[in-house]
């Protein structure tokens, strides 16, 4: 099981080493996260780090392979399809979760703290946070600029970027992905709440 201030240790495969190396760089750089990515660009080299490394998820094209075969001797192992072409969804069916390479870094980011919540209600509740802060979160976790919530709010766009810079402190977060990241993990907020 893993908890939430654990490491996950990642797999990241795909023949291209421009789509693998981004997936990875864009993981690496999700702050909300600790990470240790591993590459891979065969369906052979994935079971190598998979027999000489405890994975949690294993981040993969469906052309490298259904993840049958691997689910069988790792079964607590999760498994995420990285969509770069027409998938049929019976395929699509055989992961964990997915992903296009489309998607931005906070659409990942929540698909995979949310697979990862799926079995692990352990963390904690943002008790720090008020309920006006975590309105505000809220509104951000939408999309809204400080203007916006300002005037949804009905107060000064002062008193948002101060709650902002309060809500950051908190959470100890310094980007706009590490908020919906921590946002998340905190329940503050669920992935109904991210804009489409």
């Amino acid at each position: 099981m893993i908890h939430a201030n654990d490491i996950l240790h990642i797999i990241v495969a795909d023949a291209s080493d421009i789509v693998r190396q981004g997936a990875a760089a864009i993981l690496a750089s999700l702050t909300g996260l600790q990470t240790t990515i591993h590459e891979a660009s065969s369906s052979q080299q994935v079971s190598e780090i998979l027999a000489n490394n405890t994975i949690h998820i294993v981040i993969v094209t469906p052309q490298l392979g259904a993840p049958n075969h691997w689910k069988k001797q790792w079964s607590d192992t999760l498994f995420v399809a990285m969509i770069s072409s027409a998938i049929d969804s019976q395929t699509i069916g055989l992961y964990d979760e997915h992903f296009s390479i489309t998607d931005n870094a906070e659409v990942i980011c929540a698909k995979i703290v949310k697979l990862l919540h799926a079995d692990n209600h352990c963390a904690p509740a943002a008790e720090s946070l008020s309920q006006r802060e975590k309105e505000v979160v809220l509104y951000a976790v939408k999309g809204m600029t400080n203007r916006e919530i300002a005037s949804h709010m009905g107060l000064s766009i002062h008193t948002i970027v101060t709650h902002r810079r309060n809500i950051n402190h908190k959470l100890k977060v310094h980007s706009a992905a590490a908020l919906i990241v921590t946002a998340l993990k905190q329940g503050i907020v669920t992935l109904d709440d991210l804009p489409d």
